[in-house]
């Protein structure tokens, strides 16, 4: 059987660990990078293959094979896999490229995804209740319509506005142009990106934004994006709690 990196992410305010270990196989680690300004590095924390909690997402990129990776899911978790290249199994569900599976979790447990290409499974910590959940939905790559402006050259999907319950939104985003200054009042945004070549701007300080890193970015922060020359940016967004998505459908129809 082949053994398979996780690289992860855990994001807790303004604190991001990024690390990766071979499942069950006693390889060696690997470290990743990490987003900057207002965001911190913390080391690594490993122990028998468990994830400590830390913060409202924990962001895994798992290179999938058909021999398959298994993910410690934490309890009390809204539980996104998203397939971004190829096709996978999880939860019982067959993915494709732009699918993604969701999930809500109350005590600790194994995931297990294979397949061949690259998965996203995203942990975005939520309230604890008991009683009983609807089982694992498939969110169809093609059930959010694609979302267009900037003259066709940035391009949004909200895939996920209703099966998180209310504590978030989840879509994709890619394109190639620039995002002026803004700001979330009241929401966390979380940037996972796959593919990302540019300088993201938060509160007046810039760093370099690439593939497979994610940004947590604060309630109340001015940021931006400026791409780097022939770069596309393909990233998939969490808004926490939802809301600022809304203005992906005002700006596709020309209200701003």
């Amino acid at each position: 059987m082949t053994c398979k990196i996780l690289s992860m992410l855990r994001i807790s305010g303004i604190a991001v660990i990024y690390s990766g270990f071979l499942i069950g196989c006693g390889g060696s680690e690997k470290t990743g990078t990490v987003v900057g300004p207002p965001l911190t590095t913390t080391p690594a924390e490993v122990a028998d293959h468990g994830y400590k909690k830390a913060g409202p997402a924990i962001v895994a990129f798992i290179d999938l094979t058909p021999q398959g990776t298994t993910v410690k899911i934490d309890g009390c978790q809204d539980l996104v896999v998203s397939v971004v290249k190829g096709h996978a199994t999880a939860l019982k569900q067959e993915l494709v490229e732009g699918d993604s599976v969701v999930d809500r979790t109350v005590l600790a447990s194994d995931l297990t995804i294979s397949g061949t290409g690259l998965a996203v499974v995203t942990q975005i910590t939520t309230r604890c209740a008991g009683g009983s959940f609807p089982p694992p939905t498939k969110i169809a790559a093609t059930r959010a319509p694609e979302l267009t402006w900037a003259n066709g050259a940035m391009h949004a999907h909200l895939d996920i506005e209703d099966e998180l319950h209310g504590d978030a939104y989840f879509g994709r985003l890619s394109g190639t142009a620039s995002v002026p200054e803004h700001v979330h009042d009241t929401s966390t945004e979380i940037l996972i990106a796959i593919e990302a070549s540019g300088t993201l701007i938060i509160d007046g300080k810039a760093q370099h934004l690439g593939n497979h890193q994610v940004v947590a970015i604060p309630p109340g922060a001015k940021h931006s994006y400026v791409p780097d020359a022939g770069s596309k940016l393909v990233a998939l967004q969490i808004y926490s709690p939802p809301g600022p998505e809304e203005r992906f459908k005002e700006m596709a129809t020309g209200l701003k």
